[in-house]
């Protein structure tokens, strides 16, 4: 049976720049497969990593904290379009198409993004085989509903694909 070694990829940060996330994450996965990795994930909505333009202040724990709610006001909900600063992407988007152009690593990558959807983004990943073809997508189905900004993204729905289990597989770092 052949193992596949998938690295994790721990990154910090890019904020809310799609051309800063598009070159940190790409060294990531060039690092990743100099270390013999066959797929590279990254974390959750890596494009931006959850930057957004909810104010950290203006959250005041009210949404995670119910004992909170007695008496205290709820910031306002801003719109999710304000929150998301405009950065979601299409699936067939340059941002995406950069990591599908990574093939030349003969790697796989699992890429996540905010995705571009009627109404608020969705949080996405495109699993992007060692050929650059998308061969499987899906959205998050159950996301944080207490928490901003993860509140103000569509829900994704089950698909098929969901249930595909990958091969035997061995994990390495690649900081």
């Amino acid at each position: 049976m052949r193992t596949s070694t998938v690295a994790l990829l721990q990154l910090a940060p890019a904020g809310p720049d799609l051309e800063g996330g598009l070159t940190v994450g790409e060294a990531a996965c060039r690092r990743a497969r100099a270390v013999g990795a066959d797929i590279a994930v990254f974390p959750e909505v890596r494009s931006n990593s959850y930057a957004s333009a909810v104010v950290e202040e203006s959250r005041g724990g009210l949404y995670r904290h119910p004992q909170r709610w007695d008496g205290a006001a709820l910031p306002p909900v801003p719109m999710p379009e304000a929150v998301w600063l405009g950065e979601s992407v299409d699936r067939d988007s340059p941002f995406v198409r950069h990591f599908q152009a990574l093939a030349e690593l003969d790697m796989a990558t699992a890429l996540t993004y905010p995705e571009r959807w009627d109404g608020p983004p969705r949080n996405s990943v495109s699993l992007i085989d060692r050929h650059g073809r998308t061969v499987l997508h899906q959205a998050k189905v159950h996301t944080c509903a207490f928490g901003l900004p993860e509140a103000l993204l569509t829900p994704g729905t089950p698909s098929a694909g969901a249930n595909w289990t990958p091969p035997r597989a061995r994990c390495a770092s690649a900081r």
